[in-house]
């Protein structure tokens, strides 16, 4: 098996390294924010602290995904 050590960054277009490292934490994301809508939805039922609890959460665990998934699909690239 051959090993590729041609610089990816500096060689594909522009737009085609934006799909291929963006996409991925786009879809991670919009995920993730379907997600934390439909907790809303049912732990809201449980009262107004539960409420702020996970709406103080929810752009937490948004930037910790994104940043993991930014970090994953920089690397494979």
């Amino acid at each position: 098996m051959e090993t590729n050590t041609e610089n990816k960054m500096g060689t594909k277009p522009v737009w085609s390294l934006l799909l291929t490292m963006a996409l991925p934490v786009i879809l991670s994301t919009a995920a993730q924010s379907l997600y934390n809508i439909v907790d809303g939805i049912f732990v809201s039922m449980l009262g107004e602290d539960a409420m702020a609890a996970i709406t103080f959460a929810g752009p937490c665990t948004k930037v910790l995904i994104a940043l993991g998934t930014g970090i994953a699909v920089a690397d494979r690239t």
